[in-house]
């Protein structure tokens, strides 16, 4: 299940300063979860990992839920959450919930706190299924 696909993007100056890298690492029950890393000009930011999840059983054009992560922080999980989001279409039916869960096998714990605007809500939920 691992396709990788490797885009590179010029910047004005026509050098490419971007590497993109996307791969499909894992399917859920509903989800076909895919891994980009993003690695940029270290000027503007340093490398992010970023997921996305698509239904695998609906033609839906954007992905229902798209995770960034900030990895290997030295914080006491060594990953966090920068930025999650789930479409506004599909929000409360535990996406969020079954993509994290999917990545957490994938790369061991993960901090949510702060992930998102409603984070408290989510954070309460997440510790429910993740104990």
């Amino acid at each position: 299940m691992n396709e990788e696909t490797n885009v590179e993007t010029p910047d004005d100056s026509g050098s490419v300063s971007s590497h993109c890298y996307a791969e499909r690492v894992l399917r859920t029950e509903r989800f076909d979860i895919l891994h980009v890393i993003m690695r940029r000009d270290e000027r503007i930011g340093y490398p992010r990992d970023v997921y996305q999840a698509w239904f695998h059983s609906e033609d839906v054009a954007a992905p229902a839920c798209t995770v960034t992560i900030n990895v290997n922080t030295g914080l006491p999980a060594p990953h966090y959450i920068e930025w999650i989001n789930t479409h506004e279409l599909f929000r409360r039916q535990g996406i969020a919930t079954e993509v994290l869960q999917g990545i957490v096998s994938l790369i061991g714990p993960i901090d949510v706190e702060g992930a998102t605007d409603d984070w408290e809500a989510f954070e309460d939920s997440w510790r429910k299924v993740s104990a």
